[in-house]
């Protein structure tokens, strides 16, 4: 059986009564397993650990939605590989495309990178030295290379952030 929900509020009334461990969602491991044997939950419900942020979350986008479902039902079948990714969303608004990587905090320091004047930037959302997350308008290859920078665990300094003159795509080093 597969259920699907929408909305931006998850009614977890059902899933309370139904004796499912809950969060902000459902609550799901790092392989889409709930607190009830045998059932999994991926998409828009799933409160799940999140390795790259070391935290819980909730992602409603359809693109995580794909992807987990698609954990989830390797986990189904016995495969035991954690679902682990970097959040990401986007959207186009009239000739704009606005994307955004990772989950941005309130104690982040902010690198613009580009010129948010015309409409065309980045801003950087950096902790202790690495990137937590990253905005951009109008910049889908400075996201593509954040989310790298991001899995990689990747020690950036701001100035280089801040550059528009140096190659994002040089910063991104693996983790050993």
């Amino acid at each position: 059986m597969v259920v699907i929900g929408v909305g931006l509020l998850p009614d977890l009334d059902l899933a309370r009564r139904s004796g499912f461990a809950t969060g902000n969602g459902i609550v799901v491991d790092e392989y889409c397993q709930t607190s009830v044997d045998d059932v999994f939950a991926a998409g828009d419900i799933a409160h799940h650990p999140n390795y790259f942020l070391g935290r819980r979350i909730r992602v409603e986008h359809w693109q995580n939605a794909q992807h987990q479902g698609t954990a989830a039902a390797r986990n189904m079948l016995g495969q035991q590989k954690p679902f682990r990714e970097v959040p990401w969303a986007w959207s186009d608004q009239y000739e704009h495309n606005l994307q955004i990587v990772g989950l941005p905090g309130p104690t982040e320091r902010v690198v613009v990178r580009g010129d948010a004047t015309t409409r065309n930037f980045s801003a950087f959302f950096v902790r202790d030295g690495r990137v937590a997350a990253a905005l951009a308008v109008n910049r889908p290859e400075d996201v593509r290379v954040a989310r790298l920078i991001i899995q990689h665990g990747t020690e950036v300094t701001e100035a280089h952030l801040g550059d528009v003159d140096t190659p994002l795509g040089e910063l991104v080093v693996r983790r050993a």
